[in-house]
């Protein structure tokens, strides 16, 4: 099960938030999927395994997600 928690550090404009292991993915309002934190599997879906702290888009705005979630495990997540 993910994990949701406020936070007023994450960016402005989401929709939807989840927490990993040690990653976090937001939907953002315009339809895009923002991720930060490790990228040691290549979690953040960015084709790198660069971990960063400032979120880097992993989907486009205009792709209609609107949910994010992370699995059980914290390693693999997934936007709706």
């Amino acid at each position: 099960m993910s994990s949701r928690v406020r936070c007023p550090c994450t960016p402005a404009g989401r929709t939807d938030i989840a927490g990993g292991a040690d990653y976090r993915v937001a939907a953002r309002d315009d339809g895009s999927v923002i991720a930060w934190g490790a990228d040691a599997n290549a979690q953040l879906g960015d084709g790198t395994v660069n971990p960063t702290r400032k979120p880097v888009t992993v989907l486009p705005a205009g792709n209609a997600i609107m949910r994010v979630a992370i699995t059980e495990t914290g390693k693999s997540g997934f936007a709706y």
